[in-house]
C-alpha cells in the first residue's frame, strides 16, 4: 500500500539520511534509533528533489557528487505534484538489530 504525505519545505532542506527520518517522523515512527530505510519504497516530487540538491550546493558539493548520492541511497525523484510531498510504500521504514 502507498500512502501520500505533504512535508514542509524546510524537513526536505537537508541530507538524504535527515529526509529520511523527518519522513518517518511524518509517518508516526517515534523511536528512531534502529530503524533502517528501503529508499527504493520512497517517491519524491522535483520541489522535494530541488531542497535536497539546494542542501547540497551549501555544504560545497558538485552536482555530479549529489547526482551519484541519489543514485545510490535517494528516493525515487518521479512522484506527480506541485507541492512538497512523498509516497510512501510499505516496508520503507523497518526495524533494524
Amino acid at each position: 500500500m502507498k500512502k501520500r504525505y505533504s512535508i514542509p519545505k524546510e524537513q526536505c532542506t537537508c541530507s538524504i539520511s535527515e529526509l529520511y527520518d523527518n519522513v518517518a517522523k511524518i509517518m508516526g515512527v517515534s523511536d528512531l534509533s534502529k530503524v533502517v530505510y528501503d529508499c527504493r519504497k520512497l517517491s519524491i516530487t522535483k520541489k522535494v528533489l530541488d531542497c535536497l540538491y539546494e542542501f547540497y550546493h551549501s555544504e560545497n558539493q558538485s552536482d555530479e557528487t549529489i547526482t551519484t548520492c541519489m543514485l545510490l541511497y535517494g528516493p525515487k525523484a518521479d512522484l506527480k505534484g506541485d507541492g512538497y510531498e512523498v509516497e510512501v510504500e510499505d516496508g520503507f521504514v523497518m526495524k533494524g538489530v
